[in-house]
């Protein structure tokens, strides 16, 4: 299975991750990112590999507008999987059709986690243990200082742009 996109901000990778690492186990596959991120530097797993092909890994990872989009990005796998013929073809599966699940060579966009279908295989130890921080990030001064204050606060999550804008919806 590959994920072709990152999407959103951290909160949202870490869902598409855990979609993509969770449906990798369940069907025995191998997951692949499109590119190292904010988790390759803070967490122990390594459970995934980033996509080998630089032509498709680059094409996947554009981010002008005629480039960032799903067409273009099911294109790069298309020619992909046309220039590698001795390769299993890869099909798309889209995370909130649950009637796609269980397939293999497949590939998913990012996804910003909503339906409860998504969470339903998924085990809440697998994930801890997934995104458990590294040990040279648990020796920081912060991370001793937060967890000292674990238990002691409450957290809440402004969202400074798109849906908290009054103007979203207009």
């Amino acid at each position: 299975i590959i994920m072709v996109h990152w999407n959103g901000r951290f909160g949202n990778r870490l869902g598409s991750y855990a979609f993509g690492r969770s449906y990798a186990e369940k069907y025995d596959l191998d997951f692949y990112i499109p590119s190292e991120w904010e988790g390759t530097v803070l967490f122990k797993d390594t459970k995934y590999k980033i996509i080998e092909d630089d032509t498709l890994r680059l094409k996947v990872n554009q981010s002008g507008k005629e480039m960032d989009n799903l067409q273009y990005r099911s294109n790069a796998v298309k020619e992909y999987c046309e220039k590698n013929k001795h390769l299993p073809k890869l099909t798309y599966m889209n995370p909130d059709d649950p009637n796609s699940y269980g397939r293999k060579n497949v590939f998913f966009d990012s996804l910003a986690v909503n339906g409860p279908h998504i969470f339903k295989d998924m085990s809440r130890n697998k994930i801890l243990k997934w995104f458990e921080f590294k040990d040279d990030i648990k020796q920081l001064d912060v991370y001793k200082m937060l967890e000292d204050k674990q238990g002691t606060y409450d957290i809440a999550h402004l969202r400074r742009d798109d849906i908290s804008n009054p103007n979203y919806n207009k």
